[in-house]
């Protein structure tokens, strides 16, 4: 599982080192939850933030 959190400037970042405070998300590592994430408004929820979310591809492709 990967955690996810939203910065400041409503960008998708992945917290590695689980030192983000506040709200996250976690997800999947897999490329479906990806498409998953890109097309549905799940993470919008999880953040309680309306409109568009700025997700990265490489933020998949990356090293973990």
């Amino acid at each position: 599982m990967v955690r996810l959190v939203l910065d400041n400037q409503g960008r998708v970042l992945r917290d590695d080192k689980g030192h983000a405070r506040g709200r996250g998300a976690y997800v999947c590592r897999s490329s479906l939850c990806f498409e998953k994430l890109r097309r549905g408004d799940c993470l919008n929820r999880a953040f309680k933030k309306k409109g568009p979310l700025q997700i990265h591809e490489d933020l998949w492709l990356s090293e973990y």
